[in-house]
């Protein structure tokens, strides 16, 4: 069973890499990028800032989980983030994230109450879409021009209303909220600083404006659960609102495959983790929680 199912996830990532290499194929051949001549130094600064940006996700986790009132080591936080992007590959509709996180938590905090850990995993889901805003209006305004006072004001008012939001539905102290609200921004602009270094090394045509909107409207369509190897329909949400502001859809379907890169990044270290795990990790803790419960 556990080499059927580490076979079926293998045959979707070879059919996605194997669709990545043609849409790259496609747009060499069409002059939109120039596969010779890659910048390999924007590639590498580009794998160092994502790697650092998906340990700042891990980071974001558990100030959402201090501040819901369960606390753990970071590293074994930042390691269950690893796992959880692995599962949102390996698992279907794009819930294996907060699925593996639930497992994970319940694993950490067995004392904890299911409520609680639920309220958690949606808590930290729901501040990644809250900084998506924040940088989506700050964008708009830079992208239609309305200048540096109109995108403060845009993030203070942002800021106010995630505190205030996670405040309402966690109900832990404004301070732990606080902190993690500021790492979700961190985290949000080094995943977007790392695709456009990506942009950088293929000569893409894109501004910093439009890749900003592009990245925020997918991690909106990401809430769409439709996934397949860890394609979701955000990275098609996002290759449409790129085109919609302008982007030749050749360039914006190559960028939100880079998008879709920056992600398999994470999936690939958390494989590694799971690997090391005896009967595949999270899965294994699943089960013998299951076995617990009856």
């Amino acid at each position: 069973m556990r080499n059927a199912r580490l076979w079926l996830s293998a045959g979707q990532f070879a059919l996605v890499i194997a669709a990545c290499w043609w849409l790259f194929s496609a747009a060499a051949a069409q002059d939109v990028v120039r596969l010779g001549d890659v910048h390999w130094e924007f590639v590498l600064v580009a794998l160092f800032v994502n790697a650092l940006a998906l340990g700042l996700m891990g980071l974001r986790l558990r100030s959402v989980a201090d501040a819901s009132g369960m606390h753990a080591n970071a590293g074994r936080i930042i390691t269950l983030n690893f796992q959880s992007i692995f599962y949102l590959f390996a698992l279907p509709l794009g819930i294996g994230m907060e699925t593996a996180r639930y497992v994970g938590f319940r694993d950490l905090f067995g004392d904890a109450p299911r409520r609680d850990i639920v309220v958690c995993v949606l808590a930290d889901r729901a501040l990644g879409l809250l900084t998506s805003v924040a940088f989506a209006t700050v964008a708009w305004c830079g992208y239609v021009g309305a200048g540096l006072i109109g995108a403060l004001t845009a993030v203070v008012i942002a800021s106010i209303g995630a505190i205030a939001v996670l405040t309402r539905l966690m109900q832990g102290p404004w301070h732990a909220i606080a902190t993690a609200a500021a790492t979700s921004v961190i985290f949000h602009g080094l995943a977007c600083f790392a695709v456009w270094c990506l942009c950088l090394a293929l000569e893409l045509s894109i501004s910093p404006w439009q890749l900003v909107l592009g990245i925020s409207a997918g991690v909106f369509g990401a809430i769409i659960p439709l996934a397949l190897a860890g394609v979701q329909a955000g990275d098609f949400v996002a290759a449409g609102s790129l085109t919609w502001l302008g982007v030749d859809t050749v360039t914006a379907l190559t960028v939100a495959t880079l998008y879709y890169l920056s992600r398999l990044q994470g999936a690939v270290i958390g494989a590694g983790i799971e690997l090391k795990r005896s009967s595949l990790g999270l899965f294994a803790v699943l089960r013998a929680d299951s076995r617990q419960d009856t």
